[in-house]
This record gives structure tokens, C-alpha cells and sequence, in this order.
């Protein structure tokens, strides 16, 4: 089992959640369900950056073309590849597009308070 006190959150506030002003009240959120913010960035992320946060896993882009396949049929549409790992190597570069084009919020949360159980000799 993972030791809650030393677990950490990562949240990154993505380029519309910074350009639409909302990250204060995406803190607040946090805050209010028992996580504390230890750590704040705002980054302008480069591929690095990327590739370092998010998982790029071979099951995973298989998994995920077999989706986003699915999908184009079960709405009536053509998919644009039929191989799995093409669709997902599309859906990477979008999503690395979308992600660098502009700053970013990197935020470290811990849990506020830890429940540490203690037993009683009754």
C-alpha cells in the first residue's frame, strides 16, 4: 500500500483552463476536498516536457486506436487509418499541439490531513 503521507498529485492546468482565468478556482476546488498545495508553476511546456508527463505506453495507443476506431464506425464515419498506432500517433501530435500552445499550470497537491489509524486496548 502507498504511504498517504509522502503520496503526491500532479495537476497540470491546461492552455484554455489559464487563457479562460480559471485557475483559482480549480485550486479552490482542491482545496476544499482536503488537498494542500505545496508546489506551483506556470511553464510554457516543449516536447520534453510532454513526452515526460504524459504516459506513452504501446498498450495504451493500442487500446486507444481500437477506441477511436470504434468510434468513427459506431457514429457512421470512416476512421482515418485502420491501424491502431496510426490513429494514436495523430491523437499524440494534437494533443502536443494543443499543449504547447500556451502556458500551463504545473500544480503539486498532498492530501491535508492523513488518517492514521490508531488501535485501542479496550
Amino acid at each position: 500500500m502507498t504511504n498517504l503521507k509522502e503520496e503526491r498529485t500532479l495537476v497540470v492546468i491546461k492552455p484554455d483552463g489559464v487563457q479562460r482565468t480559471l485557475i483559482g478556482e480549480i485550486i479552490s476546488r482542491y482545496e476544499k476536498s482536503g488537498l494542500k498545495l505545496i508546489g506551483m508553476k506556470m511553464v510554457l511546456p516543449d516536447e520534453a516536457f510532454i513526452q515526460s508527463h504524459y504516459l506513452i505506453d504501446p498498450e495504451w495507443r493500442v487500446k486507444t486506436g481500437e477506441k477511436t476506431i470504434a468510434s468513427y464506425r459506431k457514429k457512421g464515419k470512416t476512421p482515418p487509418s485502420e491501424d491502431p498506432l496510426k490513429i494514436t500517433e495523430i491523437i499524440l501530435k494534437n494533443l502536443k499541439k494543443y499543449i504547447s500552445s500556451g502556458p500551463v499550470v504545473a500544480i503539486a497537491l498532498i492530501l491535508a490531513a492523513v488518517f492514521i489509524p490508531v488501535a485501542f486496548n479496550i
